[in-house]
């Protein structure tokens, strides 16, 4: 059988899920950290986030369409996170069903 780039991708997210589900909600909020930290360095080049107390070190000329960049992969970090919690959720609840008598007749 060939592994497809979208099988291996899969996988891939189901591995990373498995992991996640384990955190603990300190360990979330780290990972939700790291995350900022990576778009910082990665779409507006900032080394870091830390307050070095220096002008040179601290602010930052950038313009608008990397801001916009880094907003939007945020926003997307956001939201997949959202969903990921959203869907646990989801897997731990009990189907609301009702009986179809019920339903049907109101009783």
């Amino acid at each position: 059988m060939k592994l497809t780039k979208s099988k291996l991708m899969e996988v891939i997210k189901d591995v990373i899920l498995k992991e996640i589900r384990q955190l603990t909600n300190s360990q979330k909020i780290a990972l939700g950290e790291d995350i900022v930290e990576i778009i910082a360095q990665d779409v507006l080049k900032i080394q870091t986030l830390d307050l070095r107390n220096s002008d040179e070190l601290d602010f930052y000329d950038l313009p608008v369409w990397e801001i916009e960049r880094a907003l939007r992969e945020a926003y997307q970090a956001g939201y997949e996170n959202a969903m990921f919690d959203y869907e646990e959720d989801m897997s731990r609840s009990e189907p609301a069903f009702v009986e179809e008598q019920e339903f049907i007749t109101g009783e």
